[in-house]
């Protein structure tokens, strides 16, 4: 009888963890980067309105179609991403080439040389110009990062490390990126402010891009676009976490929009330190559920997780 040989052990990439802390935190800390523009967008109402003094329909208007374009832009750069091909790879290109521009973009975004007075329709045309350019870069950036999370950490325990630590630095980001912006810029200016948050959002995604790496064959056969905009939309793990993502966004810009005319505008403080204040009170308080989350929660789900 001829014996068969014993199975090779499974290496499958569920049980075969092959990255390390260092690199898990180097990609975390990329997140820092990308989150304190992304959240200090949300003063652009503020700005432009109560600094610039745009008219506050035109200013409602454009953010609206701002809000359509971003829906579109998203899944049309995600598809093109899947796509390209390049001595770097697919992901790593958009996020190498692009950080330096979007920055660059988000810091003239608070740099309008225009004002709603005396060239109402030019500093319309800027922010729409500016703003629409960030989006679109600062999405295919945030695009390319992303999707070397589950290309790079390829078990459900690196993958909940990683995430852990992204959602550490980004609770810093966003105490950053959406309490400081009032304090800095009634001290400083709003195009100061806008340009020193730019260099340290540069700095942290500098730290980890060297980290990045694309696995050899990892791309898979492409769908066509709508073939796998139908895909994703039956899918209920990215339909919960849309969901989860729709209510954060929904609540950090509505709570950061918001409050600076409330304080401005109700309480009567111009300074920007009771904004700060408000806020950073707000996301301590959100930061410190962190913890009882990754211990309690997270070990619960994992089952039905894999």
């Amino acid at each position: 009888m001829t014996s068969v040989p014993a199975p090779a052990p499974d290496l499958t990439p569920d049980t075969a963890p092959d990255t390390t802390s260092a690199q898990r935190w180097r990609y975390a800390v990329m997140n820092f980067g990308l989150t304190i523009p992304a959240q200090t967008g949300s003063f652009l109402l503020l700005y432009y309105v109560d600094d610039r003094r745009m008219d506050p329909a035109w200013a409602a208007t454009a953010l609206t179609c701002f809000a359509v374009y971003n829906a579109v832009n998203n899944p049309v750069i995600g598809f093109l991403s899947d796509r390209t091909r390049s001595r770097w790879g697919r992901r790593i290109p958009f996020v190498r080439f692009g950080f330096l521009p979007a920055l660059i973009l988000f810091a003239l975004l608070f740099w309008a040389p225009f004002d709603g007075v005396s060239s109402p329709a030019a500093l319309l045309v800027y922010f729409v110009v500016v703003w629409t350019l960030w989006e679109t870069v600062s999405t295919a950036v945030g695009t390319g990062y992303l999707s070397l999370l589950p290309e790079m950490f390829r078990t459900f325990q690196e993958r909940t490390d990683v995430a852990w630590r992204m959602n550490v630095v980004q609770v810093a980001g966003l105490l950053i990126g959406l309490a400081l912006p009032p304090l800095l810029a009634g001290l400083l200016g709003w195009g100061v402010m806008a340009a020193l948050f730019a260099v340290l959002a540069a700095a942290a995604i500098l730290s980890g891009l060297g980290s990045l790496f694309e696995r050899p064959g990892a791309a898979a056969p492409g769908l066509g676009f709508f073939r796998a905009a139908g895909v994703t939309f039956r899918n209920p793990a990215f339909l919960t976490v849309v969901a989860a993502q729709t209510m954060r966004f929904f609540c950090t810009g509505t709570l950061a929009t918001g409050m600076g005319f409330y304080v401005r505008y109700s309480l009567g403080e111009t300074g920007g330190a009771a904004t700060t204040l408000l806020l950073a009170a707000a996301f301590v308080t959100a930061g410190a559920a962190l913890w009882p989350w990754r211990t309690f929660v997270t070990p619960a789900w994992a089952p039905a997780a894999r």
